[in-house]
Formats: C-alpha cells, structure tokens, sequence
C-alpha cells in the first residue's frame, strides 16, 4: 500500500512578474536524485530565461561533474544545505526533483505546499498529478526535463495555474490522516 506523507500547509503563494524562472531542487546531490540531468537541462536553456538554486549536502560521487557543468553557467547556484528550505521553496516558482528512485520524496510535498508546480519521475513516490501539478518525465532524460521547463517559460500562467492546483491538492495531505493510515494498517 502507499501511503503519502503529510505535508504542513503553507500561506498562498504570491506570484509576481518573471523575470526569470526561479527553478529549485533540493536534496542530497547525488546520481540517482537526477542532479546530473537537471543541469544538464538547464545548461540548455537560454541563461538569460532561467535561474536553478540547488540545495542539499554535495556527495563525492558528483562533485567534479556537477562544477564541470555548472562552471559556464552563471544562472546556476549551488547553495549547499539549508536551514529553512521552506523559505526557499517560496522564493521559486518550479521545483524540479528527477529522481531515479524513492520511496515518497518530502521535498516535493514542502513544494507543492508552497504553491510550486513540479517537474519530477514517476519513481518519486509523490503526490503530483501529471498535467495538473506540474509533469511527470522519464528517469534519466535531460531532455523531458528542459521540455517541460521550456513548456513554462512559454505558459506563464500553467505556472501559476498548476502551482495553485499543487497548493490545493497537498492540503489533502496532512500529517493527521498520514498518522491515520499508517495506524489503520497496522
């Protein structure tokens, strides 16, 4: 059975005039998170268009890879772990978690609580409805993912219309009736 995480309620997400796509991942920075993958994507997007703030702790596995990439890039920020995420969360306008595998991603429910649509695997083990909260790509493909980030610098309002519906929608999932459920298969 899966059973999604709770999530606490977030404030209304207030959207503003894009000057650029404000793009989030958070986790730990490693192959199988699909960090490689997302900037990759983002390194083919107009820099001008787009912004990717990256937090989580760097594993060794990656690092020498992910600064080759990034290093021609300055539209990608690598800022290590951080205290209040959900503060950053509010501060973007999509999160993007392209992961290989999970078993249910917190992050992308802290994300859509805060009103961002997101761009993630069918293996995150979320909570989000594809084409309603944001999309659903394959695992390991650069190119869905800068397909669908191509898609909402084009829409802006699928941005603001899917961010509100991921808002919406994770405010079914509290950690009340996660509690619940778990206690009812037990």
């Amino acid at each position: 059975n899966f059973i999604p995480y709770g999530v606490h309620p977030q404030t209304d997400k207030v959207y503003s005039d894009l000057d650029k796509l404000r793009i989030v991942f958070a986790g730990g920075l490693k192959r199988t998170k699909g960090i490689l993958e997302l900037v990759e994507a983002v390194a083919n997007i107009d820099q001008n268009s787009v912004e990717l703030f990256i937090y989580g702790r760097m594993h060794n596995s990656v690092a020498r890879q992910i600064k080759e990439r990034v290093k021609n890039n300055s539209n990608i920020y690598i800022k290590g772990f951080s205290e209040n995420i959900i503060d950053e969360y509010k501060k973007g306008d999509l999160y993007v978690y392209p992961t290989y595998f999970e078993g249910s991603s917190k992050t992308v429910f802290e994300a859509m609580s805060c009103g961002l649509p997101v761009i993630t695997t069918f293996n995150a083990g979320s909570i989000v409805r594809d084409n309603l909260d944001g999309f659903i790509v394959p695992v390991n493909d650069a190119y869905a993912i800068s397909e669908k980030i191509q898609f909402f610098l084009e829409n802006s309002m699928s941005l603001v219309e899917m961010g509100r519906s991921a808002q919406v929608f994770s405010r079914e999932f509290s950690w009340e009736k996660y509690a619940v459920s778990v206690s009812n298969i037990y």
